[in-house]
């Protein structure tokens, strides 16, 4: 009980910050749809999209890696044994990416350099810093960063897109990575961890150990998500990359839930791992997750048709179809992350690499030979099936770690009410969609109104602790 009082609070805590400033970036929807032409916000998404491929190689996941190890760090001294270590292989992977970026970017010309430059580095230091909190159990810090980092990008936005377009979107995202770095170093007093005598060969090699197989995992979720919006650029045009990529967007609110409940969770799983009722926990909690994730993806769908209809331009509004088909994609997607968050805590990283780089090949041939025929559809269609394979491939791989139970008849109300909500999305106009959505809304405040009232009695005794 005490485990899972442990989980629901963390996770609250995560949602409260994370989920508000995401919250946030939709209203920048409207003025980038007024502002940005397609073919502009497919090119900034063309940049930004490849941070998360070369990310990985510089920074060999050590980003993601000290999380994991601090999390079983038994005193001070293990805690800043890791960061010492973890911080040394993060600075030699930007030094090597600095050599290598002055000399392109002199070649080629970019026009975004300086821009890009800015992003990549604080970005990455800022995601290290930010798992550095996790790590030191300083989670409400964590939650601030996000709401700063967004209240930063959507400020800067608002001054600057009407003035210099397509480069207020990088300025505000580098803006923002920066902000994050400055408040978790103060926050964390973080060089008082780096002591450079604790610097270890043989924790340097622990860490790579369970790293270097995440590099090629990380590049291999690139592929899967990403590659097909640059074959959609190839065959189709910037025009139809900017529709699927603002599309995107709104499924994107999707993950940020499933992100939140994956940081509680992965917190949960690694303590967890060892106890003898471990299978039961964790099939129980993808068992709720999976349900609660369906019925939130139909609850979303009549809020972002009359989203799309009241306030985005209509220029975008040919990618009104696609994200029914996108949410399908996504929480396959979902599940099988949730999943692999017991490759994390039995650190066995290989199954991790190997199943992603499955669906990731499925995905690449799929889009090679539907995006040509299809358009559009095609990069949907792609993502679709990929996922699908990533979720049984990974479902296999899982169950030779721990043996979970699927009981998916609990799973066929929440579907059909989804498959209910996406026909009236795409078939109805905007009064249909409202009262789909009040429904929906009535009947999840009646089901769950056990979970609600636990959620705001965990917000008071927040407030009353501040």
């Amino acid at each position: 009980m005490e485990r899972n009082k442990r989980l629901f609070k963390t996770t609250i805590i995560y949602f409260i910050g994370t989920f508000g400033s995401k919250l946030l970036v939709f209203f920048l929807m409207p003025l980038y749809s007024a502002y940005l032409s397609t073919e502009q916000f497919g090119t900034v998404n063309l940049i930004t999209n490849i941070v998360p491929l070369i990310g990985p190689v510089f920074t060999l996941q050590v980003t993601e890696t000290i999380f994991r190890f601090l999390c079983t760090s038994k005193d001070e001294d293990e805690k800043k044994k890791y960061i010492t270590n973890s911080f040394i292989i993060f600075l030699m992977g930007i030094a090597i990416f600095m050599l290598m970026y002055i000399p392109i970017c002199i070649i080629t010309k970019f026009q975004y350099a300086y821009l890009f430059v800015l992003y990549f580095v604080f970005n990455y230091f800022g995601i290290y810093l930010q798992q550095v909190l996790r790590g030191v159990r300083k989670n409400v810090d964590y939650t601030v960063t996000g709401v700063l980092s967004t209240l930063i990008q959507l400020i800067i936005n608002i001054v600057f897109i009407k003035y210099i377009h397509e480069r207020s979107m990088l300025l505000a995202y580098a803006v923002g990575s920066i902000t994050i770095t400055v408040y978790a170093l103060i926050r964390l007093q973080f060089f008082k961890y780096i002591k450079f005598k604790l610097f270890s060969k043989n924790v340097i090699k622990e860490m790579l150990k369970y790293s270097i197989p995440l590099v090629p995992n990380q590049i291999s979720w690139w592929l899967n998500g990403t590659a097909g919006l640059y074959i959609l650029e190839y065959f189709c045009g910037t025009s139809s990359t900017g529709l699927v990529s603002f599309a995107n967007k709104f499924p994107t609110l999707l993950m940020t839930v499933n992100s939140i409940f994956l940081m509680a969770w992965t917190e949960s799983s690694i303590y967890e791992y060892n106890s003898e009722d471990k299978a039961e926990y964790y099939s129980k909690n993808l068992e709720n997750f999976s349900k609660y994730l369906i019925l939130f993806s139909a609850i979303l769908l009549p809020v972002i048709k009359i989203y799309y209809e009241l306030f985005i331009d209509a220029e975008y509004h040919d990618s009104i179809i696609l994200v029914p088909f996108m949410f399908v994609a996504m929480i396959f997607n979902a599940i099988s992350s949730f999943m692999g968050t017991i490759y994390t805590a039995s650190m066995k990283t290989k199954g991790a690499f190997y199943t992603t780089v499955m669906a990731a090949i499925t995905n690449v041939i799929c889009s090679v030979v539907l995006i040509p025929i299809l358009g559009m559809w095609g990069y949907i269609f792609s993502n679709i099936i990929s996922y699908v394979v990533f979720y049984l491939i990974r479902k296999k791989s899982i169950d030779k770690i721990v043996k979970l139970k699927y009981n998916y008849k609990l799973y066929i109300i929440p579907a059909v009410i989804f498959v209910i909500s996406s026909i009236i999305y795409c078939k109805t106009n905007t009064i249909y969609n409202v009262i789909s959505l009040v429904a929906q809304g009535l009947i999840m405040l009646y089901t769950y109104k056990e979970i609600i009232g636990k959620m705001f009695k965990v917000i008071k005794e927040r407030i009353r602790e501040k």
